[in-house]
């Protein structure tokens, strides 16, 4: 069955995606942290 190989990558990207955003938020939090109240910018 097709349709269940598309459902199994689309929950694959989205798990990958969501531990991506994860990761950035963090290591922004860190580097917040580190620096003070320096403006990161986006």
């Amino acid at each position: 069955m097709p349709m269940l190989y598309t459902y199994l990558i689309w929950g694959v990207l989205l798990v990958l995606l969501s531990g991506l955003v994860l990761v950035v938020t963090c290591n922004k939090k860190m580097l917040r942290m580190s620096l003070g109240t320096a403006p990161l910018g986006s």
